[in-house]
């Protein structure tokens, strides 16, 4: 299921497969490292002006879907594939886990920059360039 499992493995064989672009390519995808993520949580336990409200624990730079897909594809040298997934045949193939990938979900992590929480990964480059080592 993509909602537990995450999108980086299925989006990286799709992208090996040859798709440039999922749906219309445009919607917000939010991600973090997974480091940054285990900070924040770190993060928000031992800061008490955070306890008992949501937290966004997202990267500070949301990328679309397509970006996230392009900086992929440098990331791993392969070329930018630019077969394109319509959003219904998506949905056919993954069921009710497509919404993860197709509806736009741009969140920021306003609180936890706010109790000055810093990011080691904040751009997707370099979060997809140290998880594969490049």
């Amino acid at each position: 299921d993509l909602a537990e499992e995450g999108l980086l493995g299925p989006l990286n064989l799709a992208n090996m497969l040859g798709v440039g672009r999922i749906g219309d390519g445009n919607q917000y995808l939010p991600w973090v490292h997974l480091k940054d993520l285990s900070r924040a949580v770190i993060h928000v336990a031992d800061t008490p002006s955070l306890h008992n409200q949501p937290i966004n624990m997202s990267s500070p730079n949301a990328v679309t879907l397509s970006t996230f897909i392009s900086t992929l594809s440098h990331v791993n040298r392969r070329p930018y594939a630019v077969l394109p997934i319509p959003a219904p045949l998506v949905s056919r193939i993954v069921g009710p886990s497509a919404s993860v990938v197709l509806d736009s979900v741009r969140q920021h992590p306003t609180k936890l920059l706010e109790s000055n929480f810093e990011f080691t990964y904040p751009y997707l480059e370099g979060a997809l360039r140290e998880f594969y080592q490049k």
